[in-house]
């Protein structure tokens, strides 16, 4: 299965991410501090990175740019319990390969997980 990049900064989010997924067969690494992200992407090989949106100092939406400009770009699933629209755009839009509004369901999560890898994978 992939591996696949966790960040939050709610660790309880971190936990029942990390279970969903590894039930599923992914392995998964966890990071609930957005600043050590960038670093972690470089020098790291991921298949996807889930990332919460509003966290500081470093949001969900630098995270993205970051994945998207490594060669090859990593496919990243954004997540927020806010309605995510800037001047129209959408997270699909910026270059999300996903978005999911909390609270989500299991189901919701592993589509959206198996849509991104198959898309890029």
């Amino acid at each position: 299965m992939a591996k696949v990049l966790l960040v939050d900064d709610e660790p309880t989010i971190l936990i029942v991410l990390e279970a969903i997924l590894r039930s599923a067969g992914h392995d998964t690494v966890t990071c609930n501090d957005s600043t050590s992200v960038p670093e972690l992407i470089k020098n790291s090989r991921f298949d996807l990175m889930v990332s919460d949106v509003r966290m500081t100092p470093i949001d969900g939406f630098q995270l993205l740019k970051a994945a998207r400009a490594l060669k090859p770009p990593l496919p990243t699933i954004l997540v927020s319990a806010y309605e995510l629209q800037a001047n129209g755009l959408t997270p699909q839009d910026l270059g999300a390969a996903g978005y999911l509004r909390k609270p989500f369901n299991n189901r919701e999560l592993l589509g959206c997980v198996e849509r991104a890898l198959l898309q890029n994978g």
